[in-house]
């Protein structure tokens, strides 16, 4: 099955219909389960478009930076070439 990928302000209109509607009817219309509502309600929660922007970029910028260490920290413990 594909992983589908929604866009900020569509995971947030998604959620603004469920609470006003079904959730298993909003799971239907978009073509997704009422688990992934769910899961989206308890991961953003009353956030809006720009909160969940600012989010997902800040997830982003750390996990780049926990990468970076890590590599530095390879580099350091990785012994010295021969010449």
């Amino acid at each position: 099955m594909r992983k589908m990928e929604f866009t900020e302000s569509q995971i947030v209109k998604i959620l603004c219909e469920a609470r006003s509607t079904s959730v298993d009817d909003v799971a239907r219309k978009h073509n997704i389960t009422a688990a992934t509502i769910y899961a989206w309600h308890r991961k953003f929660g009353q956030l809006g478009a720009a909160d969940i922007k600012r989010l997902r970029h800040l997830r982003n910028k750390h996990a780049k930076r926990q990468r970076s260490v890590a590599k530095v920290e390879l580099e350091l413990k990785s012994p010295a070439p021969n010449r």
